[in-house]
């Protein structure tokens, strides 16, 4: 795969990301997506004016630790985690 196709890739997952925060904390707040390294790992985790909102997704890549994050803020793992899921 591309450097260029590979950039696309975690461009539009982390644009998703950014999606699924605006939908939970409103668009106003304007939330935003920040990616980086903690040691050897890859987190990906919410912003609001500099602050951290979201815990801390972790994972061997950009892609690994963006999707572990879109996937705990999919409306079907958070009715799974309290308990309202089938």
């Amino acid at each position: 795969m591309t450097t260029a196709r590979k950039r696309e890739r975690l461009s539009t997952l982390a644009n998703e990301v950014r999606d699924l925060l605006r939908s939970y904390w409103g668009p106003a707040l304007r939330p935003e997506v920040r990616i980086g390294t903690f040691g050897s790992r890859w987190i990906a985790y919410g912003t609001f004016l500099g602050d951290t909102i979201t815990p801390k997704h972790e994972g061997e890549t950009p892609l690994e630790a963006l999707r572990t994050f879109r996937d705990a803020l999919l409306p079907s793992t958070v009715a799974d985690a309290h308990g309202d899921g089938s």
